[in-house]
């Protein structure tokens, strides 16, 4: 029977941060506390939550406090992506250490990678610590995607327990999709939250939306309408995800949508809108009509 662990609603925490960039531990129990209530997963230190711009020391802080917060019946993630390899080892020895369920890599984004490269360093990776790992694709940041041949020989090592695959790409997604039905082993979770409603119809494992920080009871609401068969309400939860994804990620960078999400956080008292260099607050006009089309669009969906 296939291992159920890495499944379902996996919601990628942005790191809330207080205005002298620290961590504020409080909102980040208000963010937990927030998606709990849909049965959601924690995953901290990803792309949504500006890994990149950490040093060790607050990762290390960050696991350590996280662990604190994680409620009992949920499954933690946290990333442990880095250019130096001993640097992620060592995150993933502190994951271990605060118990942890999964350690996120992805691969390192400075050199390119051969496709056999990228075999050998998460091998080498997963053959270096002891704790569960997930491996993670994200073109996007990486500049690296990795083969679908190569993330389906990864699956077969012992302690590899999910692949995370942000790649936009619908031929790629129905490949693993097919492939990972039959694994017994390892899940597949979507990190395309456009897809989200057909990838799970189809068969995939679990959704990693981070738009989930914000409003996650609508991707509770569809997977259980997956399961009760009532298609038309998951795919109205769908487009529902597709208007807020766009009202805070269309026509801005990475990181303009980064800090976008945090002042929707902020409108529903979960975070404040304050992001690590090298991402920026965007001004004041953008900011409030941002919060006005936010508010239009609850008003609309009636949240």
């Amino acid at each position: 029977m296939k291992n159920k662990k890495y499944t379902g609603i996996v919601v990628p925490l942005v790191t809330p941060l207080l205005t002298n960039l620290q961590l504020d531990s409080v909102a980040l129990k208000s963010i937990n506390d927030h998606i709990w209530e849909s049965a959601a997963h924690p995953f901290i230190l990803g792309t949504t939550g500006e890994t990149a711009s950490f040093n060790f020391e607050f990762k290390k802080n960050y696991i350590e406090q996280f662990a604190n917060i994680v409620q009992p019946n949920q499954t933690s993630y946290a990333g442990i992506g880095a250019n130096a390899f001993d640097e992620s080892v060592a995150l993933a020895h502190i994951c271990t250490q605060y118990n942890i369920d999964a350690v996120v890599a992805t691969l390192p984004n400075y050199y390119q990678l051969s496709p056999n490269e990228m075999y050998l360093y998460f091998e080498k990776l997963a053959n270096a610590i002891t704790c569960n790992l997930v491996i993670y694709n994200i073109p996007a940041t990486t500049h690296h995607s990795i083969p679908t041949d190569i993330i389906f020989e990864l699956s077969k090592i012992k302690n590899i327990v999910a692949i995370k695959d942000s790649e936009r790409d619908i031929d790629r997604l129905n490949t693993c999709i097919k492939y990972f039905k039959h694994n017994d082993a390892c899940n597949f979770l979507i990190g395309w939250a456009a897809q989200a409603n057909y990838g799970i119809q189809n068969g995939a494992d679990g959704i990693v939306p981070s738009t989930a920080n914000v409003q996650c009871k609508m991707y509770k609401k569809m997977i259980d309408a997956i399961n009760d068969g009532e298609f038309e309400i998951a795919n109205c939860n769908q487009t529902l995800s597709d208007d807020l994804g766009a009202l805070y990620q269309a026509n801005k960078t990475l990181g303009q949508s980064l800090w976008a999400l945090k002042v929707l956080m902020e409108n529903e008292s979960l975070s404040t809108e304050v992001v690590m260099p090298p991402l920026q607050k965007m001004d004041e006009m953008e900011k409030q009509a941002l919060i006005k089309n936010y508010l239009n669009l609850k008003t609309k969906y009636e949240l």
